[in-house]
């Protein structure tokens, strides 16, 4: 049988990963349909390009990645943050 202290840090760690799972998902379907609109749209910015293609895969891709990594830093450093202020100073303040 699990100790309820084992339980209780199973439950606060499950909560803290709530932020970035949600982050994933919001940010991976908002990529999606970016990529999509870029392909659609890729006709007419193709004047406007120099040596690169609008379909470009590896473009696509570097583009995808710096996305990821910054909206995934602009969520795990406020967590981050978050986490190590103790609960019964930040339930009093409020």
């Amino acid at each position: 049988m699990l100790q309820p202290a084992l339980l209780g840090g199973l439950a606060i760690g499950v909560l803290s990963a709530l932020p970035v799972i949600n982050l994933a998902n919001c940010c991976c379907a908002w990529i999606l349909f970016g990529g999509g609109l870029a392909l659609w749209a890729g006709r007419w910015i193709q004047p406007l390009l120099y040596a690169v293609s609008p379909r470009d895969p590896v473009v696509f891709g570097v583009v995808a990645g710096v996305l990821l990594f910054a909206a995934g830093l602009a969520s795990l450093l406020p967590a981050l943050r978050a986490s190590r202020v103790d609960p019964t100073v930040a339930l009093r303040t409020e």
